[in-house]
Formats: structure tokens, C-alpha cells, sequence
């Protein structure tokens, strides 16, 4: 199918040890602070992961990886994973609603209209999906 992502399953050692966490969070309820997620991944003897880096490694679970892992800024805030639809759902209509006050912003700064830059990035992403489809159809070097 053309809409399906190309998914990495290979983690790496910290991936692997957010992922673990996170899998006991399950629901809202049981959210986990970003602070305490990184607090929670050191081992004996090495130091915690950062808490930019656990938002890094969140980043690349979700988008290179394809794991549900959701999040909320309001009580109780955290990453969780969600465990119904109407969590599912309050995470993209939040994450919606970011992104687009983000691009409102890059729109006036770039003195467009948001539909416009829409536009622009629509292209942009057919172009990237292209290239990358191609790379995937060339054959290997011998």
C-alpha cells in the first residue's frame, strides 16, 4: 500500500530500554514524566539518559519505528501507551493542533498563507516519498 510506512524493528540498546518502560505504561493513567523516564534508564554504573535524549529516542520509536507511544502536557502528563481509542484520539487532535499552530507560525514568518505552505510541503513530501521509493527499487551495487 502507498500510504504505509517503511518501518525500522531494529532498536537500538537505549530504544530498547525506553520501549521496556514504556510498556508497562499503559493508558493515560499510568503516563510517565520525561524526567523520571530518564532517570529510570540508567544502569549500574552508566549514567542516566538525558531528558532530551529520551525525547529524541521517543521521536525515533514513534516515526522511524512505528510505536504507539502517546503523551500529554496536562495531568497526568507523561508518555504512555494508549490503551483506547479515545486516548488514541486526544493525542492526535493535541499533536494536530501543535503542528499546525507551528506551521501558522512558520507561514507568517515566511509571509504565506498557511494553505500555501500546506502546499509546499505536500510537494516536499511527494518528492521525498519518490526518492526514497526509488533508492528501494535500485539495484544493489555489486
Amino acid at each position: 500500500m502507498a500510504d504505509q510506512l517503511a518501518l525500522d524493528w531494529t532498536f537500538d540498546p537505549a530504544e530498547t530500554r525506553i520501549l521496556t518502560l514504556l510498556q508497562v505504561r499503559r493508558g493515560r493513567a499510568a503516563a510517565i514524566r520525561v524526567a523520571d523516564l530518564a532517570a529510570a534508564t540508567g544502569q549500574s554504573g552508566d549514567p542516566a539518559i538525558g531528558e532530551r535524549q529520551v525525547q529524541e529516542i521517543i521521536h525515533r520509536l514513534r516515526v522511524q519505528h512505528g510505536q504507539p507511544i502517546a503523551s500529554a502536557a496536562g495531568k497526568p502528563a507523561g508518555y504512555y501507551i494508549p490503551e483506547t481509542s479515545q486516548e488514541v484520539e486526544e493525542f492526535y487532535h493535541e499533536q494536530k493542533s501543535k503542528a499546525l499552530g507551528t506551521l501558522a507560525a512558520a507561514a507568517a514568518v515566511k509571509r504565506t498563507s498557511l494553505p500555501a505552505l500546506l502546499g509546499q510541503l505536500a510537494l516536499e513530501v511527494e518528492r521525498q516519498a519518490l526518492g526514497a521509493k526509488r533508492l528501494a527499487s535500485a539495484p544493489e551495487a555489486a
